[in-house]
Formats: C-alpha cells, sequence, structure tokens
C-alpha cells in the first residue's frame, strides 16, 4: 500500500501539491475563477462591457505573471492572458468615439 507522505510546511507547499495533484489546473482554477469573478462584478457598473472586460484580463495577467514565476500556471495559459489583456485594451482604446 502507497500512502501519501507529502511535507506540507508552509502556504506556499500547500499550493504547490494541490497543484500537483490536479495535474497543473490548480493554478489555471484559480486565475479563470478570479477572472470570471472580476468581470462579473465590474461589468455591472456604468461602464460598458469592454471596460469590464480590459480590467479584468488585465488583473488575470497580473496573477498569472506571478502564478506563473512560481511555477503553478502553464507558459501557454499565461500567454493567453496576455493576449487578452492587450486585445481589451486595444478594444477601449479604439472604440472611444471621436
Amino acid at each position: 500500500m502507497v500512502y501519501n507522505l507529502t511535507n506540507i510546511s508552509t502556504p506556499g507547499d500547500m499550493v504547490v501539491t494541490a497543484n500537483n495533484l490536479t495535474n497543473g489546473y490548480f493554478g489555471t482554477i484559480i486565475a479563470t475563477t478570479i477572472f470570471v469573478i472580476s468581470l462579473m462584478y465590474l461589468s455591472t457598473g456604468e461602464r460598458p462591457f469592454g471596460y469590464a472586460f480590459a480590467t479584468s484580463a488585465w488583473i488575470t495577467t497580473l496573477l498569472t505573471i506571478m502564478l506563473r514565476v512560481i511555477g503553478i500556471v502553464p507558459d501557454w495559459f499565461t500567454y493567453l492572458t496576455i493576449i487578452m489583456a492587450i486585445g481589451g485594451v486595444a478594444y477601449v482604446v479604439f472604440s472611444k468615439p471621436r
């Protein structure tokens, strides 16, 4: 019989262990959840949806970069959030009335 003898002594160890147990999807799920919650919260205001998307994408990009430094999020997800943030800002900049 095999027992899991993982030593978890810090919160960082707990996150790394959870990421290993979920085959690397823990950080991706956390970042996606933050994006959806911030998008829902910011889209309830007076600003248009494009502003909420751009802000949520930037928040998620900053979080994803921090998680990437730790090694929790894969490269493709980091690139995806960067592309989303650039696309959101481009939409806000080019959709302004002249």
